[in-house]
């Protein structure tokens, strides 16, 4: 596999998967993020807003990220450069952990 920058803006959906419960998780759509900024052999900082559910509950983390496109009735997930044994079965990649307190 080899790893180029995109040509096209595609949506990114941060999920959060409480620790506490793996089975809870959290999907934002992160619409303000542009993916087309993201350069291979490059670090690549953004800072967008994302509003957090208000029944989410206090707890650790962990974020994933994943890339999709709309195509009619599908989704089609996008390919990251990232380690797959880092993927879960829905596409997301953990890319970091946080801790969530009131």
């Amino acid at each position: 596999k080899g790893v180029a920058p995109a040509y096209h803006r595609y949506s990114v959906t941060i999920r959060f998967t409480r620790r506490e419960e793996p089975f809870q998780v959290f999907d934002i759509d992160a619409s303000l993020s542009d993916n087309r900024k993201w350069l291979p052999q490059m670090v690549t900082s953004e800072r967008i807003h994302l509003d957090l559910p208000e029944d989410m509950p206090q707890g650790q983390y962990a974020i994933g990220i994943r890339l999709s496109e709309k195509q009619g009735k599908f989704v089609r997930l996008i390919e990251l450069g990232m380690n797959d044994k880092s993927k879960d079965a829905d596409g997301f990649f953990t890319a970091s952990s946080i801790v969530i307190k009131e």
